[in-house]
C-alpha cells in the first residue's frame, strides 16, 4: 500500500510507503508524474511559437499570453514536487529498489526539464517587455484622444476601433485565465481519481486484515477452549488418584 500526498494543481507530491509492494508502485508513479510534467513543457513549447506566429502576423496575443503565465507557474511547482521526490529516494534508494546511479539519471532528466522552462520563461518575458513599448504608446494616444466632443469623424472611427482592440485583447486574456482554470480542474479531477483509488487500495487492505485477524481470534478462541477442558481432565484425573491412594491407605 503506498499512500501519496500531492498539493493539488501544482504537482508537489511526497510518497510515504508502509510495505516493499508500496515503494515499488511510489517509483513507478515518478516516472508516470515526469512524463505528464514533460507533456506539458513540451505544450508550452508550441505555445511560445504560436504566440510567435501570432505577432508576425500582427494578431493579439492576450489569451495566449495568460495560458503560457499560468503553464509557466504549474511547471514550477510540477518541477519543484519532482525534485523534492528525488530527495526522498535519495535518502534511501534502496527501499524503493533504486540505486545511486538510478536516482541520478532521474535527477539529470528534472534538471534538464527546469533548464528548457526557465529558457522559455526568459524567452517569454524578453518578448512581453519587448512588446510593452507598444502598449504605453496606445494607452497615451488613448489619452490625447479622450475628449470626445471635440474630435472629428475620422477621430472617433479611429478611437472606437483602438477601443474595440483593446476590448478584444481583454476578452483574450480572460479566455486564456479561463483556459488555465480549465486545465487547473482537469488535474484536479485527476488527483481525485487517484485518491480514490488509493482508498479503495486502502479498504480491500483493511478488509483482508480484518478477515486474517477474525481467523486468528477465532483460532486463538478454540485453543484456549482446548486448554480449558485438558486442564479440568488433569485436574480430575490427579483427583481420581488421590482418592485412590487414600483408600489403599
Amino acid at each position: 500500500m503506498c499512500i501519496r500526498d500531492r498539493q493539488s494543481t501544482w504537482g508537489i507530491i511526497n510518497f510515504k510507503c508502509c510495505e516493499r509492494k508500496g515503494t515499488m508502485s511510489s517509483a513507478t508513479e515518478f516516472m508516470r508524474e515526469f512524463e505528464r510534467v514533460q507533456n506539458n513543457e513540451k505544450q508550452l513549447q508550441k505555445d511560445l511559437r504560436q504566440r510567435e506566429t501570432d505577432m508576425t502576423h500582427g494578431k493579439s496575443t492576450a489569451r495566449i499570453d495568460a495560458t503560457i503565465r499560468g503553464s509557466l507557474k504549474q511547471l514550477t511547482g510540477d518541477i519543484d514536487g519532482l525534485f523534492n521526490t528525488i530527495s526522498t529516494f535519495e535518502s534511501n534508494p534502496e527501499s524503493y529498489n533504486l540505486t545511486a546511479k538510478e536516482v541520478e539519471r532521474r535527477r539529470n532528466l528534472v534538471s534538464n526539464l527546469k533548464n528548457s522552462v526557465d529558457a522559455a520563461r526568459a524567452k517569454f518575458e524578453n518578448h512581453s517587455k519587448a512588446g510593452a513599448g507598444g502598449e504605453d504608446l496606445t494607452r497615451a494616444k488613448f489619452q490625447e484622444q479622450y475628449d470626445v466632443q471635440n474630435m472629428s469623424n475620422q477621430q472617433l472611427i479611429g478611437t472606437t476601433k483602438d477601443l474595440i482592440k483593446k476590448q478584444d485583447q481583454h476578452i483574450d486574456t480572460l479566455a486564456g485565465t479561463v483556459s488555465n482554470l480549465k486545465g487547473i480542474g482537469r488535474n484536479i479531477g485527476e488527483e481525485l481519481d487517484l485518491h480514490n483509488k488509493l482508498l479503495t487500495d486502502l479498504d480491500a487492505g483493511v478488509d483482508k486484515n480484518t478477515q486474517k485477524m477474525e481467523k486468528t481470534q477465532g483460532r486463538l478462541q478454540d485453543f484456549m477452549k482446548k486448554t480449558n477442558t485438558n486442564c479440568l481432565y488433569i485436574i480430575i484425573l490427579v483427583e481420581v488418584l488421590i482418592l485412590i491412594l487414600l483408600l489403599a491407605i
